[in-house]
């Protein structure tokens, strides 16, 4: 058993991401229940897959509503309702040599044909194989230092990179608002850089920063006060909201110019170099009509275009 990082969340590592397998559970779910000071999924089948705190904060995997091949994060000691998910957590392992992550939300589970890895509980890794979510694993409550704990184990299938990995959750009862995630690596993993786990929705606690080409704007200076911009066209919208707004606006035509220009680099790049002779070749704005063959053979090549610049074909 190699470990790959570890890592404590805390609550403000708190919208919601896109793209994935969303999944709701077909059936009611038995909820979770009180044992202690701890929650708990309920004995027999069917039961929620939550862990945690009774009076803080708790992590659940799915069926229970949300994308597939995440962790959820609930805090109804925030006076949320107990099922609305505050935050998402994904795994992310990079395997050495690679600079490549794989992506527990996106990638397709090769166990169950949907877009998402799948995640199973258990209390020890005695056994790793694949089990259903009807039978989860409670959780195991110890003493660690003195301190009673609440530690369960999330297992996921292999990735595509060959990363083989599970994370353990503990909960500790002097820190109600917590939860350790620990990364490990199975030893039939492929060799792994680091494992990382990330926090997926930071819009929904307004801890989110935008990194523009000038200046970096953070949202609460967007939005000062709470409610004072929750409605479309609400008057309280901030003068700093609207600048954002527009060199977000900027930025983004930006982009999509250098996107289009790109694609028409690699339509004539699969050209053949003398159909070039019919258009005007301009790269960074520089006309280079003797050279067209060249600039062609480079972009088929994938040589002539430094990253983040535009490329133009004229007629």
């Amino acid at each position: 058993m190699r470990s790959c990082a570890a890592s404590v969340i805390g609550l403000l590592i708190v919208t919601a991401s896109a793209g994935a397998q969303t999944t709701a559970p077909s059936s009611p779910l038995a909820p979770a229940v009180v044992e202690g000071r701890w929650l708990r999924p309920a004995a027999g089948n069917a039961p929620a897959e939550v862990w945690g705190h009774a009076d803080g904060l708790r992590i659940g995997l799915p069926p229970l509503r949300g994308p597939r091949g995440l962790l959820r994060v609930y805090a109804p000691y925030l006076k949320h309702p107990p099922q609305r998910v505050i935050n998402f957590i994904a795994i992310e392992p990079v395997r050495a040599g690679q600079s490549n992550r794989g992506l527990s939300e996106l990638e397709h589970s090769k166990l169950d044909d949907v877009r998402g890895k799948r995640f199973w509980s258990a209390d020890t890794l005695d056994d790793v194989t694949p089990r259903p979510s009807s039978s989860p694993a409670r959780g195991v409550v110890a003493q660690m230092d003195g301190v009673e704990t609440l530690r369960v184990y999330v297992l996921s299938e292999r990735f595509d990179n060959g990363a083989h990995v599970y994370v353990r959750l503990t909960f500790r009862a002097d820190r109600p608002h917590e939860v350790a995630i620990a990364t490990f690596a199975h030893v039939d993993s492929a060799p792994l850089a680091n494992c990382v786990v990330t926090a997926t929705m930071g819009n929904f606690a307004r801890v989110r920063r935008l990194h523009l080409a000038e200046r970096t704007v953070a949202s609460k200076e967007v939005w000062p006060a709470r409610g004072s911009c929750d409605r479309v066209g609400d008057a309280g919208r901030t003068r700093s909201h609207r600048r954002l707004v527009l060199a977000a606006y900027a930025q983004a035509l930006a982009l999509l110019r250098r996107c289009r220009d790109a694609v028409l680099a690699v339509r004539v790049a699969r050209r053949a170099p003398g159909s070039a002779r019919q258009r005007s070749l301009h790269v960074l704005g520089k006309s280079l009509a003797d050279s067209r063959r060249r600039v062609v053979r480079e972009l088929r090549d994938g040589r002539a275009v430094p990253p983040g610049r535009g490329v133009r074909f004229r007629r």
